[in-house]
């Protein structure tokens, strides 16, 4: 009985495999998929709810960048947290910390900003393997977070990397 519970509530989900870039990660199923938008190997939005309202919706891309040399996990971690201060976007409420992949370890950053008047909850995490960095980035509106926060957490986790 629990087997058939546990398999009727991954059904939601669907597991998005990148043989170009070998990685997979599992995805809501009723989010709306689409490769090679803004530079993301694919990025995933969340259904309109009112198609009335002009708010950003909850959303995730994936990233993978070839790095020029043989850099640590630290290093590129550091690298983005500096380009976001540059970014000219106010960082509040930030947060930080390690995360796994699988066995694959890696490091997150939370904080809330503004974009085009909207208040942002953005969570990114990133993976040095194999000369790439992977990089998992959720935005939703700072008011909607802790509703996507959960969603965002198993879809961060779900990464693998071959």
């Amino acid at each position: 009985m629990l087997v058939i519970l546990l398999s009727a509530c991954d059904t939601r989900w669907q597991k998005y495999n990148n043989q170009e870039y070998g990685f997979s990660i599992l995805l809501p199923g009723p989010w709306e998929k689409e490769e090679g938008v803004l530079k993301s190997v694919v990025m995933a939005m969340a259904p309109v709810k009112d198609k009335r309202a002009h708010k950003v919706r909850p959303n995730m891309n994936v990233f993978v960048t070839q790095l020029p040399e043989d850099v640590g996990l630290d290093v590129i971690f550091e690298l983005n947290k500096e380009e976001l201060a540059k970014s000219g976007t106010a960082m509040t409420n930030q947060a930080e910390g390690e995360i796994y992949a699988g066995s694959l370890a890696g490091k997150w950053l939370s904080f809330e900003g503004f974009m085009r008047n909207y208040r942002l909850k953005i969570i990114s995490a990133l993976w040095v393997k194999g000369g790439r960095v992977y990089t998992v980035t959720c935005t939703s509106l700072a008011e909607e977070s802790s509703q996507y926060e959960p969603v965002f957490r198993k879809v961060l986790r779900s990464l693998r990397v071959k």
